[in-house]
């Protein structure tokens, strides 16, 4: 089986930035935060969904945040913005997201796989807080809960998911 791709596609990406400006949790009926709440209580009761869950929630912030420090960089240039948003884009890895929010690489990857301490997850939080981001948007988001609930759903039917 191949090596599973936690993180979110570009396609993905674009989409979950795309719904996050015009979809907020709050803004769902009860009815459907009761369904995303049972959704995810399935798909952390599964170590693999869960693993994949939290890999797309990490990962979509991350990318969040380069996204927007990247649009921080270059809403006052003026020129070729393909060039300097090229350039940007490779350079701002995720071991420098970590090191902007005060934690080492290995802590924000293992946050990523559901696993560190409370104090690397509350260094995080404080770092998405302070450029305009919370975790539970990601976290209760309905694009990022359905993708990793698919993915349980195929775990349970005993079928091989493909890497997304």
């Amino acid at each position: 089986m191949r090596k599973l791709q936690k993180s979110l596609t570009e396609t993905e990406q674009f989409v979950v930035i795309q719904e996050l400006s015009s979809t907020s949790f709050d803004s769902l009926s009860e009815e459907e935060k009761t369904v995303i709440f049972e959704k995810i209580s399935q798909i952390v009761s599964h170590p693999e969904s869960e693993k994949f869950y939290y890999g797309k929630v990490f990962s979509g912030c991350v990318q969040f945040i380069k996204a927007k420090l990247l649009d921080d960089q270059t809403k006052h240039f003026k020129g070729d913005l393909s060039k300097i948003k090229g350039k940007f884009e490779r350079v701002l890895s995720v071991k420098d997201i970590a090191q902007m929010a005060g934690l080492e690489y290995f802590q924000l990857r293992d946050l990523s796989f559901g696993k560190n301490t409370s104090s690397t997850l509350l260094k995080f939080m404080t770092f998405t807080k302070k450029h305009g981001l919370s975790i539970e948007e990601f976290m209760y988001h309905p694009s990022i809960v359905n993708t990793a609930y698919q993915y349980y759903c195929m775990l349970e039917k005993g079928t091989t998911p493909t890497p997304s």
